[in-house]
């Protein structure tokens, strides 16, 4: 797996599933430890449950971000800075 083969990254309680291009990992680390060690502005926090790789974006409104036909939504208190690191 490379940096660019992921899409998104979410958060599923104990576990994270992250989202590669054709299929996915399920890994024990947790989303903030991820988001850590991530390149930003490549990937951006846009839920506590969601990070998504900036340059997989096909739909943006301001209620959700369309990743790989899947919608994320944003989180009230990640859509301010989201935006911003988006350049929305």
């Amino acid at each position: 797996m490379i940096l660019e083969d992921i899409r998104s990254i979410e958060s599923l309680n104990d576990y994270v599933k992250v989202h590669l291009t054709d299929w996915f990992i399920i890994t024990s680390k947790n989303i903030s430890s991820l988001e850590q060690i991530l390149p930003k502005p490549h990937f951006v926090r846009v839920h506590r449950s969601f990070i998504i790789a900036s340059s997989k974006l096909e739909v943006v409104t301001s209620e959700f971000i369309e990743v790989g036909k899947k919608q994320i939504p944003f989180g009230r208190a990640f859509r301010q800075s989201a935006m911003a690191a988006l350049g929305i």
